[in-house]
């Protein structure tokens, strides 16, 4: 949405578009780090074809997500971030799914006893489908 007052497209507009039917829509980036592709099938190229199963839309199973973890000698939290692993969670929900876990950042997640992978698992699943509720 776009006051009446507000420059269209913004001097930041990396890439503005107008359908057919006169609606417009403007990717604006004041920082100047973003950067648009177009691809005709995005999920085969880099990065999105780099991305692990989504948290919320494709959750991993609770066997094969502690197999998972008890192959990796990383910090929870820094798995947890890895978008490689899992998509679609950033750093808040990271926090907050360890916390309800109880479960330390630091900790290697191949140190993770089976009950505090179904315990995050279970975490994973309640955070994002909440915060999915809210959006």
């Amino acid at each position: 949405a776009v006051n009446s007052e507000d420059e269209w497209p913004s001097k930041y507009s990396k890439f503005f578009v107008e359908l057919d039917d006169g609606l417009e829509f403007s990717f604006t980036d004041k920082r100047r780090f973003a950067r648009v592709r177009l691809f005709d099938d995005p999920e085969t190229v880099p990065p999105i074809s780099e991305l692990g199963p989504d948290a919320l839309f494709e959750p991993m199973s609770v066997d094969n997500f502690v197999d998972s973890l008890s192959r990796k000698k990383i910090g929870i939290k820094a798995l947890l971030l890895d978008q490689s692993f899992i998509s679609g969670i950033g750093n808040w929900i990271a926090d907050e799914v360890l916390y309800q876990s109880k479960i330390h950042p630091l900790q290697i997640a191949s140190s993770l006893t089976r009950e505090s992978c179904e315990a995050l698992h279970q975490s994973i699943q309640e955070v994002t489908l909440t915060l999915h509720c809210f959006e």
